[in-house]
């Protein structure tokens, strides 16, 4: 069974006996069954419309607030226009956005510039932590070996290093090489890139259909009565009209 809702009589008459005093707020609420908190509530309603009765003139108070409100909603709605502006307008980079945190503003906390600027607070509190001295030392270890030999990758000198007694493996040498900026100079790939003055000759063949002879030999069909048949030695072309077979070039017995 839902609530019943108290009607506006029930309402002023509580309202009239806060304002009053006769009473206590506690007796006042026992007796008409309302929480103190809800006949406070009432109360200040009742005195704000009775501001309202007696102003000069009342319309124009109405007026001045609905006015008023209706202004504050346009100016939320305009914030949040320039806000969602001011977003795409952001960097794309991480570091550039947490350039933009101000750590010592007094108004506005971290969280809500994280929110603002589209970051998660882990990115503002996180600490890189720093070099280990067991890596300094295969930082140098490293440096050594490619400054002698160059042409040396991360898994030739993962071995080099193992022979100098070192536990290491080619994946921490791989990352820390990253780190220092340091790769095997070798020849770079240069796969299959034509000349710029090599012609481009198309493909005859594309879109042809192709059949299987009596013989099992693929036969391609060019029109007119006349396929081409791979021979063992060369190709042959066979007329199905005359049922007769030229060598490559020849189209007839003379």
């Amino acid at each position: 069974m839902g609530k019943i809702k108290p009607s506006n009589s029930f309402k002023v008459k509580l309202a009239l006996e806060m304002i009053k005093g006769a009473e206590t707020v506690a007796q006042i609420c026992s007796r008409y069954g309302v929480h103190p908190s809800q006949a406070h509530k009432w109360k200040a309603q009742a005195v704000e419309g009775l501001e309202v009765i007696f102003a000069d003139k009342p319309n124009s108070i109405l007026k001045e607030k609905n006015e008023l409100i209706e202004e504050l909603y346009r100016q939320i709605g305009q914030l949040n226009f320039e806000l969602d502006w001011l977003k795409k307008k952001l960097p794309d980079s991480l570091s550039e956005r947490l350039k933009l945190i101000d750590r010592g503003h007094s108004t506005i906390p971290i969280v809500r510039q994280c929110q603002l600027l589209g970051l998660n607070r882990s990115n503002v509190y996180y600490r890189h932590a720093p070099i280990s001295d067991y890596d300094l030392f295969l930082m140098n270890k490293i440096d050594e070996v490619y400054t002698e030999l160059p042409f040396y990758g991360s898994p030739k000198i993962t071995r080099e290093l193992k022979n100098q007694g070192l536990i290491v493996n080619h994946k921490k040498i791989e990352r820390l090489m990253a780190e220092i900026g340091l790769y095997a100079i070798v020849p770079p790939r240069n796969t299959s890139k034509p000349h710029p003055q090599q012609p481009v000759f198309p493909y005859l063949l594309k879109n042809q259909k192709t059949e299987k002879s009596e013989n099992h030999l693929s036969k391609l069909s060019l029109g007119r009565g006349h396929h081409l048949c791979p021979g063992q030695r060369y190709l042959v072309l066979f007329d199905s009209d005359s049922g007769l077979v030229f060598p490559k070039g020849q189209k007839s017995l003379t």
